[in-house]
């Protein structure tokens, strides 16, 4: 059975990663805090879908995601805020560099709680270490690369024991193929297949479990001029060839080529409509 409570509280904290995370990928880091150059975020609002004749139009509003920025184009603020306007999630983020380290001290007022991330950097400005302290635990997350600069290994450590280990593996393109998760013993978990097209555009992801079983195929069906993607569906299986459940996903993009809504139904029926709205730090 689909968990929609499930699919959209792993939608909003998707959204959020990437909000937050493509910021401080080194991609598109020159001096560890340039943040430069960037679309920002600034608020997202969440629609119930309504049937309204023979289509879905935004309906009830679900709850509002807003950021804050500083000069620098760093996030300082991120806020969750339910349809009644009332604050359940409210996390203030500061910024120090020293050397080749980024120090991020995060503040979350509802639950007042702070915890202490440092990225570090090697002199090709690839992130090799994180490590993030709260009240009362110290993550490490530990980066490895091959030759060609593509990461193949992650380790996260909680309090000095290997919790996860997540290998990648590339092909003659360098494009990403598979990714494997691995428990605290070393068993498998979760593993991610990845295809393309010919013009090195994803086409399909295949989730597997730990028995090699398929339990999710994603099909990336369609793809604007600026390559990014309209349309997806998601099937779950239960079994190799026994397809429990279809998911479609449909995207828009405002000028830049930054997502504005999202769409998505499951076995045809629109259940959620994601609106975001973009501003630009210059």
């Amino acid at each position: 059975m689909f968990n929609i409570k499930a699919f959209f509280r792993h939608l909003f904290y998707l959204i959020l990663l990437q909000t937050l995370h493509s910021c401080s990928n080194l991609e598109y880091i020159k001096k560890f805090d340039g943040y430069s150059g960037k679309p920002k975020i600034i608020s997202m609002l969440v629609f119930k879908a309504e049937k309204q004749d023979d289509e879905y139009i935004k309906g009830e509003l679900r709850y509002i995601h807003r950021l804050s920025y500083d000069k620098k184009g760093r996030p300082t603020k991120v806020e969750l805020l339910g349809s009644d306007g009332r604050k359940s999630i409210e996390t203030i983020f500061k910024y120090k560099r020293k050397g080749r380290q980024l120090i991020e001290t995060s503040y979350n007022t509802i639950q007042k709680e702070e915890s202490v991330t440092t990225n570090f950097f090697d002199k090709s400005h690839k992130k090799i270490k994180v490590i993030k302290k709260d009240d009362d635990t110290v993550t490490e997350t530990r980066y490895t690369y091959d030759i060609a600069g593509n990461n193949i290994e992650v380790l996260e450590i909680v309090d000095g024991k290997v919790i996860e280990k997540v290998t990648k593996k590339y092909n003659e393109k360098r494009q990403n193929i598979s990714v494997e998760f691995f428990d605290d013993e070393n068993n498998p978990i979760d593993k991610y297949n990845y295809s393309y097209y010919g013009n090195g555009l994803k086409s399909t992801t295949d989730r597997y479990n730990e028995n090699d079983t398929l339990l999710e195929t994603i099909k990336h069906i369609e793809y604007d001029t600026l390559k990014s993607p309209i349309s997806e569906k998601r099937y779950k299986f239960h079994g190799k060839d026994t397809i429990i459940s279809t998911q479609t996903n449909l995207f828009k993009y405002d000028c830049a080529g930054n997502f504005s809504e999202i769409r998505q139904s499951v076995d045809g029926k629109t259940f959620n409509i994601t609106q975001v709205d973009v501003e630009y730090w210059q």
